[in-house]
């Protein structure tokens, strides 16, 4: 005779539902988290570029400065030495043209800034954000284990629970054939 093995138990067959949605839920979070891992991977490139990129129209502005200055120098001397209207009027044009450059600069050093202070602050909230994600899919991930363990243990043939059912559905009938 084939015997058949006995259903899961509701408890059972309940326990392995809850194990796989809190299993689904913890391998969501963990997404979540690498998700919110990522976009703060690439936050950081954006605030290294932003930081390049301020450095550079900090040295054009250190440039554009000391061009105006050098042509100021020269006009000064070339004035003093008596070159006539046309080379100083150029000179005057090249320290202008040096000056709106320098004021360019100025502007997007201050443009860059509050760029790199608004990514900064971006990264911070993203930084929380980062952590809130880590630790929701860590206590995920415990639920999902602790639900694993229950699953387990239902499913342990030596688990008291399981000795008591089997002794309930079996026992009698060995107890007829000892005393047959």
């Amino acid at each position: 005779a084939v015997v058949m093995p006995a259903p899961p138990s509701p408890q059972l067959v309940k326990a392995q539902e809850v194990a796989g949605t809190t299993e689904s839920a913890a391998d969501e979070a963990e997404q979540e988290a690498q998700s919110v891992a990522e976009r703060v991977e690439a936050l950081r490139k954006s605030i290294e570029l932003e930081r390049n990129l301020l450095a550079n129209a900090r040295k054009r502005a250190d440039n554009a400065q000391e061009m105006e200055k050098t042509l100021d120098e020269d006009l000064q001397r070339r004035w003093s030495e008596g070159a006539d209207k046309a080379e100083l009027d150029d000179l005057r044009r090249r320290k202008a043209e040096g000056r709106e450059r320098f004021r360019e600069a100025r502007a997007e050093i201050q443009e860059r800034t509050d760029r790199l202070d608004t990514l900064q602050s971006d990264l911070d909230e993203l930084q929380a954000e980062e952590i809130a994600a880590m630790r929701a899919a860590g206590e995920k991930r415990t639920e999902a284990e602790a639900a694993r363990k229950k699953v387990e243990s239902l499913q342990n043939p030596f688990a008291p629970r399981n000795v008591l059912r089997w002794t309930v559905d079996h026992g009698p009938r060995i107890l007829l054939i000892i005393l047959g």
